[in-house]
């Protein structure tokens, strides 16, 4: 039977019937297991609607990398897409998802036949861009943003020792002027930063861009 999604398909599923047990399930298992009473029918679709908003909420999307203070839309959108990857990664998709040793020993297998070889080498390059994508989100990200954070401290321990930020006064009292120090050392420093920091974001950029080319793979 196929289970629809909402109260709004109900109405075109089972012919309008309450409930049925499956015949087949009956077969299958003792009297004493529960799944010999699998419920057919819209009564099964109530307890599967229900079942999924209170317990089994396939739908929510915990974001584990975010903190709970604001965090601006952009970079929710590369949190809440990698969540959705590393989720599949993990948990979903582990059971259907080859990993690139494994493709590699079917294609090596003299025993493997040629759809299965056939097959094994077109999904080869996927893995590889799964298995790309989930090390550098749970692994290399975190040491570019360490030398990013590392290169922003630097230069603001030089822009401090050269002077930092003050204020000078004006004509006007209500009014000061600010003035930023300047240091050939410090200036050096902000511009490694900058670069830093542009290079992680092309980064992730080219990594989100690399997810959505393989969405059609995720799957179960």
């Amino acid at each position: 039977m196929h289970l629809v999604n909402g109260p709004r398909d109900w109405p075109m599923t089972q012919h309008g019937r309450w409930f049925a047990i499956r015949a087949t399930y009956a077969d299958c298992y003792p009297w004493w297991d529960h799944r010999r009473y699998k419920l057919d029918g819209r009564l099964a679709e109530y307890w599967y609607y229900w079942r999924c908003r209170i317990w089994n909420r396939w739908n929510r999307l915990p974001i584990k990398t975010l903190g709970p203070t604001w965090t601006e839309w952009d970079e929710k959108m590369l949190h809440a897409t990698m969540a959705v990857f590393v989720d599949y990664y993990e948990n979903r998709g582990r059971a259907h998802t080859w990993t690139t040793t494994d493709l590699l020993k079917e294609i090596e297998d003299p025993d493997s036949d040629d759809n299965t070889i056939a097959w094994a080498t077109s999904y080869l390059p996927v893995a590889t861009e799964m298995e790309a994508i989930y090390q550098w989100w749970t692994v290399d990200r975190f040491a570019e943003r360490a030398e990013q954070n590392d290169a922003l401290m630097t230069w603001h321990k030089a822009y401090e020792a050269a002077g930092g930020t003050r204020f000078e006064k004006t004509e006007n009292p209500r009014l000061n002027r600010m003035v930023l120090a300047k240091s050939e050392e410090a200036d050096k420093l902000h511009a490694l930063h900058m670069a830093i920091e542009k290079r992680n974001d092309e980064k992730e950029q080219a990594m989100l861009h690399r997810l959505i080319d393989i969405r059609s793979h995720l799957w179960t």
